[in-house]
């Protein structure tokens, strides 16, 4: 079962709760599935916290999506399941996660040049490797200092 989320940290709690490991070894039926994400939702809301996402897929499928909250709070916009957040430097941790799962799985190694994932990383011809990167060595300029860096943050993007 793979969970896609958006908002707060909530979305890690969001996740972790439904988690097979976490309670029985087989994913919840959609019925409950939906009860205790409902549940969980309405808890996390309750903190006055931003909206948040919640997706669940299983076996490559989505077999649960919805959004709870609001997504702008000046403007009273509802989170939907295709909202799209600004989630800042939270994404860091999750990224290194992946990787490093990719990594234990013989997938990716820390000391390859990133060229060999990413061909058109920016590394002015330098070897640069993924452990640099996940460690913030790596030397490449960080896309938040560009001029542009401040527009880019109001673009309406989309998942796809």
């Amino acid at each position: 079962m793979y969970l896609k989320f958006g908002g707060t940290i909530a979305g890690v709690i969001v996740s972790i709760a439904l988690s097979p490991a976490c309670g029985n070894a087989q994913a919840p039926k959609a019925p409950d599935l939906s009860k205790r994400v409902d549940g969980l939702a309405q808890r996390l809301l309750s903190r006055n916290i931003a909206g948040i996402s919640v997706a669940v897929a299983l076996d490559g499928k989505v077999v649960f999506a919805r959004g709870y909250g609001l997504a702008n709070l000046q403007h009273s916009v509802p989170v939907t399941p295709d909202t799209v957040f600004h989630i800042d430097s939270i994404s860091k941790n999750i990224l290194s996660a992946v990787l490093l799962q990719l990594v234990d799985e013989g997938k990716i190694n820390l000391d390859d040049d990133v060229t060999k994932y990413v061909a058109e990383a920016p590394t002015q011809g330098r070897r640069v490797t993924v452990r640099q990167l996940l460690n913030h060595t790596s030397g490449i300029y960080s896309f938040t200092s560009l001029p542009e860096a401040e527009a880019n943050e109001r673009l309406d993007l989309t998942h796809v």
